[in-house]
């Protein structure tokens, strides 16, 4: 795994895995030295073959997962009711003669990140940032966007000359073709979207393309524009039939993809007799149980919170309390069987690290 061709020092910590009517996959966490903790979070993901179920790509993502019935906090003050929030996208979805009006919404929050101001070392004053060019300070109204066309060379471009630009998947996303679902690498899915009607006549409509997208386990996929680019997106049914209304996803473009030859073109490939792959299949079995994300919270916070706590206290730095040993295993059969040894599949999945202060 790498982050722009840095690789990531890291330890995976096998915590169970998750039985799916579409595939089975191994729920790990990854704690790394660096850079991936920079971003102010530890990583739940999922670890599956190249092929697997690209649904579970968006689900177990870094960013948190909407109640497809809570897109905003705002409430009716009059009726109480939940109402909905501004949608990332309004416009027409256009199956051949076919137009139906929707807004998306998203179905992640951001991220949570720990963020850290930077502080003077000498002063402990705050440090601050300011616009600034060769001449000095630079009023904000005073900035506008430049396009780099030479080496030092800018174009300036006006805020309202960008929202002039006339391009036609700002209001409507026609769908170019339909594909199965298998046919989508879990490479391409960037981020879910809910898809609602725009009102009761076109959630028929809605409707009707949403079963028979289900029953046909296929994907509409058209382009629409938002947040400052295009983007090629896949529309489909929910995977949780629950859930209202149809699902969007945005996908990345050929050029955003890397080869895999990069980072795995060193890779040996080895034979695996019957022994190895039924040990393997055992464990995998023996740890399976059903998923629950509330099992599973950003523990790098959690720390970040007590180490806060402490120095504001003038207490001793949280220590992690002593975990038992694991003997170094180098054969992968010897591996195998010590890992069947210890236990059936633990009841509880979660994986708290348990602090205590020296």
């Amino acid at each position: 795994m790498t982050i722009d061709s840095v690789p990531l020092l890291c330890c995976l910590a096998l915590i169970g895995t998750v039985e799916d009517n579409r595939l089975k996959l191994l729920a790990i966490k990854i704690y790394s030295e660096q850079p991936c903790v920079k971003h102010g979070t530890s990583n739940l993901l999922w670890l599956a073959s190249p092929n697997a179920s690209p649904f579970f790509l968006t689900s177990a993502s870094s960013e948190r997962t909407f109640d497809t019935t809570s897109k905003t906090k705002k409430t009716d003050s009059e009726g109480g009711k939940t109402m909905p929030g501004r949608p990332t996208w309004s416009g027409s979805l256009q199956i051949s003669l076919v137009s139906i009006a929707v807004k998306i919404f998203p179905a992640t929050n951001p991220a949570r990140q720990v963020e850290f101001h930077q502080i003077d070392r000498k002063t402990h004053q705050r440090v601050h940032h300011r616009d600034v060019d060769d001449g000095g300070e630079v009023a904000k109204a005073d900035i506008v966007k430049g396009y780099e066309y030479a080496k030092n060379k800018y174009i300036e471009i006006d805020p309202d000359e960008l929202k002039a630009l006339r391009i036609p998947t700002a209001t409507a996303m026609q769908i170019k073709q339909f594909v199965n679902a298998k046919e989508l690498s879990p490479l391409l899915f960037d981020r879910p979207y809910f898809v609602a009607p725009k009102d009761d006549v076109q959630a028929k409509a809605l409707s009707i393309m949403r079963r028979a997208l289900s029953e046909t386990n296929t994907f509409g996929i058209g382009e629409i524009a938002f947040s400052g680019r295009e983007h090629l997106t896949a529309i489909g049914a929910p995977s949780d039939p629950k859930h209202k209304g149809l699902m969007l996803y945005t996908l990345r473009y050929e050029d955003e993809l890397r080869d895999s030859k990069s980072a795995l073109n060193d890779v040996k490939e080895f034979a695996v007799n019957a022994s190895e792959l039924s040990l393997a299949k055992q464990l995998i079995k023996g740890r399976t149980s059903k998923f629950d994300l509330g099992d599973y919270r950003d523990d790098y916070e959690a720390a970040i919170k007590e180490l806060v706590v402490a120095k504001r206290k003038g207490k001793p730095m949280p220590e992690e309390e002593p975990e038992t040993p694991r003997p170094k295993v180098v054969n992968i059969m010897e591996a195998l069987r010590k890992s069947l040894n210890e236990g059936k599949k633990p009841k509880n999945t979660k994986t708290r690290s348990r602090r205590r202060s020296a």
